[in-house]
């Protein structure tokens, strides 16, 4: 079952999405410096960034994984595809937003608390 038309299109839709995805990451990861960590890790002098794509989301770097994912799985041009795929990256990243969300708040206090209920998830001004 196509999802968007024939493959030009599905390409044409899903490559922009695919960068921005990217370029989302690559801004998320760029903000945190020296604060960036591939697994869930907070150092004792980690601030609670504001800055950056941290202002619309707490977690934007899962923001861009997510939307570049959904592109790639564009490209198939499939609903079934395009479902498993951004289904099960979305399973995946939520999970892990409870833990580090539950890690941040256990080590910054506070302040993580004040902003995580005032900053959206993953989707700006969404959840």
């Amino acid at each position: 079952m196509p999802l968007v038309g024939d493959r030009t299109t599905a390409a044409l839709v899903a490559l922009p999405a695919v960068w921005a995805g990217l370029a989302v990451r690559w801004w998320a990861v760029r903000t945190l410096g020296t604060h960036f960590r591939a697994t869930i890790d907070v150092r004792d002098d980690q601030p609670v960034i504001r800055t950056g794509p941290y202002r619309y989301v707490r977690h934007p770097s899962y923001t861009g994984g997510l939307l570049a994912v959904a592109g790639a799985a564009t490209v198939l041009n499939d609903v079934p595809a395009w479902l498993v795929l951004t289904g099960s990256t979305l399973a995946a990243l939520l999970y892990r937003i409870h833990t580090e969300d539950t890690i941040l708040i256990h080590h910054l206090g506070p302040d993580y608390t004040d902003y995580a209920a005032t900053t959206p998830r993953l989707i700006p001004r969404v959840w």
